[in-house]
């Protein structure tokens, strides 16, 4: 996807890996025979890409920034920052990656062979880049289960990596719009409600439900998504309304918004994602659940519902 591709890339804060963990795709995208590929190696190709545009990006005018830390005397922070801003990387994150390396006291010219420079953006970018590997295909036994298990013992400890069936996923959701069974993405079953079902049909269906069991998480799509947003983001998913009784905005929809916020996000922050003006105007907001009244600066918390009030 060349430059679209760096441009997702650039804005993204979490990224998910999707990796054929039967091995039944080779490094160009074809399809090969189960346990022809190492999944292994796409995770290290992906991670090492990553890197090394990183790389470039911060080896460009090395020159330039010497003199400027060196010698200008401008705080390294700053340089650091200003080169990768465009990433959406922090100065915080940067910070990190440096004191982690024991690198924020050592003079750039000092950086010596390449070696600080790709240790710096290697740790920098597993800081400000997290990744979730997608274990896909693990409906593919053995050689799925026999990858996953080795993938997990070897990068298990530096990723997240989550069992998924793509295809049991979207053969559950094809089948749940056909009103053949009940299903939500996400949920760890399903119910059937369609008598008209052929045994190949009912015994297909019985092969989605034993690997949701098996590997918890359902078909482990919607559990790889939330994985990368709730847990290695840390964010919260807050509901705002405008009728604290009934759940719904002005128009009569039950709980029409969601929000993804920060974890120590608070009732004015939340009245900032919905509009500056009632973040200027709000005095108070009220928990929907309980009907606590909350102040503007109270932390939020997972699955919130709130009402804002403002000054007329």
């Amino acid at each position: 996807m060349g430059n679209q591709f760096l441009d997702h890339l650039r804005r993204a804060p979490v990224l998910i890996h999707v990796v054929d963990m039967a091995g039944a795709t080779d490094e160009e995208g074809r399809l090969v025979k189960p346990g022809s590929h190492d999944p292994l190696a796409d995770i290290e190709f992906l991670s090492n890409e990553v890197t090394m545009w990183m790389v470039q990006m911060l080896s460009k005018d090395w020159d330039k920034l010497v003199r400027l830390v060196d010698y200008a005397k401008k705080p390294l922070l700053d340089v650091l920052y200003d080169r990768f801003s465009g990433l959406g990387i922090t100065q915080a994150q940067i910070s990190d990656a440096l004191v982690k390396l024991d690198l924020d006291k050592k003079p750039l010219s000092k950086w010596g062979g390449g070696d600080d420079i790709r240790g710096f953006v290697s740790m920098l970018r597993e800081l400000s880049k997290p990744m979730v590997i997608a274990a896909n295909k693990m409906d593919i036994p053995p050689e799925a289960e026999d990858n996953y298990k080795r993938v997990v013992k070897e990068v298990g400890s530096k990723y997240r990596v989550i069992p998924v069936s793509a295809d049991y996923e979207l053969a559950l959701r094809r089948a749940a719009k056909a009103n053949l069974i009940k299903y939500i993405p996400g949920d760890d079953d399903f119910e059937i409600i369609s008598s008209s079902l052929t045994n190949a049909q009912r015994d297909a269906l019985e092969r989605i439900r034993d690997f949701m069991h098996r590997w918890g998480g359902g078909t482990g799509v919607i559990k790889a998504l939330n994985t990368a947003v709730f847990d290695v983001l840390g964010m919260i998913a807050v509901y705002p309304v405008a009728d604290e009784k009934k759940f719904t905005d002005t128009e009569g929809n039950v709980l029409p918004d969601v929000l993804l916020l920060p974890r120590d996000a608070t009732v004015l922050d939340l009245a900032r994602e919905v509009h500056s003006e009632i973040a200027e105007k709000a005095v108070t907001g009220v928990d929907a659940i309980t009907g606590k009244r909350l102040g503007v600066n109270s932390k939020l918390w997972h699955r919130a519902v709130v009402r804002i009030y403002i000054t007329k």
